[in-house]
């Protein structure tokens, strides 16, 4: 199974913490297929009066532990058994996240490294 990220709009999540270390985007290019340098440094993008959060998907083996792991990176992940736009398949959770956080590229990096991710 392989992850792909999707972007689309979507409401704001809110779940600003901290500041992030742009750095931390180097090497998501290979599972996260939206261009996270668009995005500033609250994960909105868009000029100063009409910005925006966005909204990326993935999927994940539907089990307690699998949501669990999902959860401790980012506790404002919701679930869903919605196909979404990446469509998982039979047995797979679709998982909805908000860029609009600080710490959006240590929570990408962090679920691009999830072995339940790999194929």
């Amino acid at each position: 199974m392989r992850i792909y990220l999707v972007v689309f709009l979507l409401v704001v999540c809110g779940c600003n913490i901290e500041s992030i270390d742009h750095t931390e985007s180097k090497g998501l290019s290979d599972k996260v297929t939206f261009d996270v340098s668009r995005l500033d440094d609250e994960g909105l993008q868009g000029n100063t009066s009409s910005k925006r959060s966005l909204s990326y998907e993935f999927c994940i083996p539907n089990t307690p532990k699998c949501k669990d792991e999902v959860k401790s990176i980012n506790p404002c992940i919701e679930f869903s058994r919605s196909r979404g736009r990446v469509g998982y398949g039979k047995g797979q959770l679709l998982c909805i996240g908000s860029t609009h956080q600080t710490v959006l590229r240590k929570y990408l990096r962090n679920f691009a490294d999830l072995s339940i991710l790999r194929g």
